[in-house]
């Protein structure tokens, strides 16, 4: 099954890894626009350019943010 997501913005929080970056995937494969937060610089720098290697479309965006506090 194909679901086509374009025209949509997701926002994905702790999407920097583990299930987090493999929705961030998901979804920008489905042709999503996507935002990932994460904790560090280093860290969110590290999954942007991973989703952008992975996906050669990835319109994504990466903010530091910390969603415990």
């Amino acid at each position: 099954m194909r679901i086509d997501l374009s025209q949509q913005v997701a926002l994905v929080t702790s999407g920097t890894a583990g299930i987090g970056l493999a929705i961030a995937q998901g979804l920008l494969e489905a042709g999503a626009k996507v935002v990932i937060t994460g904790r560090t610089a280093a860290t969110v720098e590290q999954a942007v350019a991973q989703l952008q290697q992975a996906v050669a479309t990835a319109d994504v965006l990466g903010l530091v943010e910390n969603a415990a506090t």
